[in-house]
């Protein structure tokens, strides 16, 4: 039977979903930059440093430069608004301009904490980037937008009926 609907039986609904740290995202990174502090202050008050004072400003600097790159990055690739979108063939973000940017391939789920993704793309003719996604932006289209990231593509009945009359393989998953 052949349906009839644009869409295969299987495939996930077109989505458009807003990208871009919230409050959790700023809460982790706040946390990230406390813990780092913290254990240094202990490290300094726990152990004699008269000796050696230029271990102390080793790690402070390491510290210090291992919190900035971690807001670096997150402000440059995970903080800006963007918007992902599937629309049952492709998926695309929205840049800085607005304007449409087609991705290479399908976005790369990283992290998945239920209520937030962290998410690897690559547009076509950019460096790769990072999308934060949390549930609070979208909720009406939160499962929506986990289905077509954790969808696969069914095979197509015509397409399998033919490699079976023409004694190929089908390819695997």
């Amino acid at each position: 039977m052949v349906s009839k609907s644009p869409h295969p039986r299987y495939a996930p609904p077109p989505v458009q979903y807003p990208t871009g740290g919230g409050a959790l995202l700023l809460l982790g990174l706040g946390l990230y930059g406390f813990l780092v502090l913290g254990m240094l202050l202990a490290w300094v008050v726990s152990t004699d440093q008269s000796q050696h004072p230029w271990r102390v400003l080793v790690a402070t600097m390491l510290s210090m430069t291992s919190v900035v790159w971690a807001w670096r990055w997150a402000l440059r690739d995970l903080l800006p608004a963007r918007c992902i979108a599937w629309d049952t063939h492709a998926w695309s973000i929205t840049n800085a301009s607005r304007a449409s940017v087609p991705l290479n391939g399908v976005p790369q789920v990283c992290a998945d904490g239920q209520h937030w993704l962290l998410l690897r793309v690559t547009p076509l003719g950019l460096p790769v980037r990072w999308l934060w996604v949390e549930r609070n932006a979208s909720p009406a289209q939160w499962m929506a937008l986990r289905r077509a990231l954790y969808s696969r593509p069914k095979p197509n009945p015509v397409t399998m009926d033919a490699l079976q009359h023409s004694g190929a393989s089908a390819p695997s998953p």
